[in-house]
């Protein structure tokens, strides 16, 4: 018979503790530790709506530059609900892009481009993006039109945004990708064609009818060229002359395309654009740099002391070979070739280039202000006051100075006489300077009861003068004398 020692439980668990931790026993025993027990997961929040806010009207969410246009703007808080018109509040994010009232009813855009609301009203608040677009002509022509005897034509800009075009054909005016051998003139509207030469050119806002090169502003603020461009008036550094379809103008780096363009306007080898922010570009001749060499791409035209750049600038205006400025305090500037008619209204009959941008001087060498609308025709300028006169300057070999007697150049702004050879015109609500072709000349003006032409081919009418600036600017275009 064996016999057996017994021993005490404690001492034998002494001992196995000394042979394994005491946490891994424990944790072998299905317990113990030093960790609490993980807690219980936490459930996902609940997905948050952020606040929006709703452009009601215009439906077309397109705000012409600088002009007030009513807007309606709604609100929905985060919980879907809508905030009550009354408390809803609008402001510009940026002051320089746009001016916005208040209670959101009206808005003017400062820019072309995405333009940045800010909405609030409940406690919510959200951003509104709309887009500021350049004015429409509401004619869509131009006219420093062929003086050499190539002919004319025309541009119209259509609501839907193509263009049509009509007339003769020199270097290819037309759009149709064909040259003056292959189509000499339509003598019926035709599509003008995009850079492809087959599909209709589309989302066009302005055209501008020039010598023997045309010019279109898109709805995004580019500019597109076609025609002659032997004086590089078509901004590009990769075209050849003529380009028988658009190409768009380049910026000043000659790697983008031009963009932020409120108006363009061509002349003969002068070209013209406004830019949105209020400052002027210009390309090909007399680009109003201070130089007298032509430029392929765009220059800043500047102040007439040279300082630095034009600003504060509301409409240009293109005519032969010289270029108008409008300011928003209403006064004019000239640049470009004067050739002896007095067309910069400087109080000089030059025959020289001027290089800097002149103030347009009345007869008694005040500076001519208070205008509204600018209108360079080809030798000879027209400009309509506030108080619905008109003013012109320039070639009067035609008496289209409207002074009641032809002959003698105006180198100042002169006042056009109304229909008896006496009173200022008045109650105008509109002007268009056309062009001298060969030894005729034609202006045209609208009143604001009805259309009053001083060329047969047009008859012109807008009913109501303008508000503020800038006035919608017309310009047309003239058959050349036979």
């Amino acid at each position: 018979m064996t016999s057996t020692t017994s021993r005490p439980f404690g001492r034998g668990l002494r001992a196995a503790a000394h042979a394994v931790p005491l946490t891994a026993f424990l944790a072998a025993c299905g317990g113990g530790g030093s960790s609490a027990p993980s807690a219980p997961p936490i459930p996902p929040a609940p997905p948050t709506t952020a606040a929006v806010a709703t452009l009601a009207s215009p439906a077309s969410n397109e705000f012409p530059w600088r002009v007030a246009q009513a807007s309606a703007v709604s609100l929905t808080d985060a919980s879907g609900h809508a905030v009550a018109t009354a408390s809803v509040t609008c402001a510009a994010h940026d002051a320089t892009q746009a001016t916005v009232s208040v209670d959101c009813s009206h808005i003017t855009t400062l820019r072309v481009g995405a333009v940045v609301i800010d909405v609030a009203g409940g406690g919510a608040s959200a951003s509104l993006t709309i887009n500021g677009v350049p004015q429409r002509q509401w004619t869509g022509l131009h006219g420093a039109d062929s003086a050499n005897g190539g002919g004319s034509y025309d541009l119209m800009t259509m609501s839907d945004g193509s263009v049509l075009a009509w007339g003769a054909n020199p270097a290819g005016v037309l759009s149709q990708a064909a040259g003056p051998s292959a189509l000499t003139f339509l003598a019926t509207p035709a599509f003008a064609k995009d850079g492809s030469g087959t599909a209709n050119l589309a989302d066009i806002m302005q055209v501008s009818a020039g010598d023997t090169s045309a010019a279109a502003l898109t709805r995004s603020g580019g500019v597109l060229g076609w025609g002659t461009n032997d004086d590089r008036q078509l901004g590009s550094i990769t075209v050849t002359s003529p380009s028988l379809v658009p190409v768009a103008a380049q910026d000043l780096t000659g790697h983008a395309a031009l963009t932020h363009v409120a108006q363009v306007e061509f002349g003969a080898g002068n070209s013209v654009a406004l830019i949105d922010d209020g400052s002027v570009l210009a390309w090909g001749t007399w680009t109003g740099n201070g130089t007298t060499s032509s430029s392929t791409l765009p220059a800043a035209v500047l102040q007439p002391d040279g300082s630095g750049p034009l600003t504060r600038v509301v409409a240009v205006s293109a005519g032969w070979s010289y270029s108008l400025a409008l300011t928003d305090d209403g006064h004019v500037v000239a640049w470009g070739y004067d050739l002896n008619d007095g067309r910069l209204g400087s109080g000089a009959v030059l025959d020289t280039v001027q290089p800097l941008p002149n103030r347009v001087k009345r007869a008694d060498g005040s500076d001519l202000d208070n205008i509204v609308q600018i209108s360079a025709g080809y030798d000879f300028a027209l400009a309509l006051a506030a108080d619905g006169t008109v003013w012109a300057w320039g070639d009067n070999e035609s008496g289209q100075i409207g002074q009641n007697a032809p002959n003698g150049n105006r180198p100042v702004a002169m006042q056009v006489k109304g229909a008896d050879g006496l009173a200022p015109l008045a109650r105008i609500a509109m002007v268009a300077a056309a062009a001298t072709t060969r030894w005729r000349s034609t202006s045209t003006v609208a009143s604001s009861r009805g259309a009053t032409a001083a060329t047969a081919r047009w008859a012109t009418v807008r009913t109501a003068p303008p508000a503020t600036r800038p006035c919608c600017r017309v310009s047309s275009s003239a058959t050349p004398a036979r």
